[in-house]
């Protein structure tokens, strides 16, 4: 027929919402499309004068050229503008470098250097799970007001900035954030973009892991991943539920973990000890592993004291010290044969040059906000390349605004508006 287009998605859902709009869904995001403005964008570009929406298909009627691409155009801008995190429930802001927004600046998103050679990528905030210890307050839920999402090839475009600056050798790009980096849906796409940088060594990545099946750890084995660091706090269901918010299997966990030793990642099990909560989970977790054997050139075990963070979830705990907590891993570590007590060396993990700092503590300046914050009264703003959090902000984002400087380690920059 003259004028009918098909046009299907293979990595995209497409479902009727309601009357009038559509869902486009590329777990674990959403974007909301009304289709009287899908067809007024076609009909003054193309002439379409109908549309249709059938079996993840797109049918456009009328249009006297093949719409394919104004309708991918659409899609995208409608992604980059109208995101929703479906299992947060929070509405996500696309940074890519057309945004005019720094991938240094932030503890919430980008890059972070801490004066080693090990690159922090966080590419995702956001979590599917809603841990009780949780040092960020994250997963489903109003803790935090937005979410950020990364385009893997701007994070790779400045990654690659950051590895010129230090030296391209022995460079560890750890993939974290606030949030489960496994959630982030291009991570094989940024895995493979890391591994291409000269002077990449290690890519390594923190994760709870209830993402990963065979395939999918296939998939990351095949694309460079080197070290998984598996966060697993109990092996038992009733404490896994307690812990993490959700209810998982022990038996899958165990899959998981299984699944990891079989292949070629390496496997760091990240238990956090909770005193009176999970401390014979910490013994169960490290015999179960050693039973396995796992093959690896690093500690395999990277086990957490609990310390209540200020904006974190606070339990009612005996908080260990420093020397008890170390005391016992030393205890561990006799009767089991194996690390507990980690130094950065033990991972390669050296002093390396930092990026220069472009603000002094203290130090007060106009910044740009650009973008809204995660907390009540927080604006992300954009000052000499760098992002600055800046917190007791009242006015509209898109103002500039007078902000005193109150921290600067590491190039995260934080801000108080006055």
């Amino acid at each position: 027929m003259k004028g009918y287009y098909e046009i299907s998605f293979t990595r995209i859902f497409i479902r009727k919402y309601r009357n009038d709009y559509i869902k486009l869904i590329y777990p674990p995001f959403e974007a909301i499309i009304s289709l009287k403005d899908l067809l007024k964008f076609l009909r003054e570009n193309v002439g379409a004068t109908n549309l249709e929406v059938e079996h993840n298909r797109i049918i456009v009627i009328g249009a006297r050229n093949n719409p394919r691409d104004y309708v991918h155009y659409y899609f995208d801008a409608a992604f980059r503008t109208n995101l929703n995190n479906m299992i947060t429930g929070r509405k996500t802001i696309y940074i890519d470098e057309s945004l005019g927004v720094p991938l240094i600046g932030s503890h919430y998103f980008g890059l972070i250097d801490r004066g080693t050679n090990l690159i922090q990528v966080r590419p995702i905030t956001g979590c599917n799970m809603k841990c009780i210890y949780c040092s960020v307050s994250e997963g489903p839920g109003k803790d935090r007001l937005v979410d950020y999402v990364v385009d893997y090839e701007y994070i790779a475009q400045e990654y690659e900035k950051i590895t010129a600056f230090k030296g391209k050798y022995s460079i560890e790009a750890h993939i974290d954030g606030q949030g489960e980096p496994m959630m982030y849906p291009w991570i094989i796409d940024l895995i493979n973009e890391l591994k291409s940088v000269k002077g990449t060594e290690v890519i390594s990545m923190q994760t709870n892991g209830y993402k990963l099946t065979d395939d999918v750890i296939s998939e990351l084995e095949a694309a460079g991943l080197s070290r998984i660091n598996l966060s697993v706090d109990s092996l038992r269901d009733d404490k896994i539920k307690m812990i993490n918010g959700i209810p998982v299997s022990s038996s899958l966990i165990k899959r998981i973990i299984e699944a990891i030793v079989s292949s070629n990642i390496r496997l760091l099990v990240a238990p956090l000890w909770i005193p009176g909560i999970n401390d014979e989970d910490i013994v169960e977790i490290i015999e179960y592993v050693l039973s396995l054997r796992p093959k690896s050139e690093w500690p395999i075990f990277g086990i957490q004291k609990y310390i209540p963070y200020p904006r974190g979830r606070k339990l009612k705990v005996r908080v260990m010290t420093f020397h008890e907590f170390y005391s016992t891993l030393r205890r561990l570590e006799k009767k089991y044969g194996v690390k507990l007590v980690l130094r950065p060396e033990d991972f390669g993990i050296h002093r390396r040059k930092s990026l220069p700092k472009v603000f002094k503590l203290h130090e007060k300046a106009w910044v740009k906000t650009v973008l809204p914050g995660r907390l009540p009264r927080e604006a992300l703003g954009v000052c000499r390349g760098r992002v600055v959090e800046v917190t007791d902000f009242l006015g509209e984002v898109g103002s500039r605004v007078r902000v005193e400087i109150i921290r600067t380690k590491d190039n995260i920059y934080v801000a108080k508006a006055l």
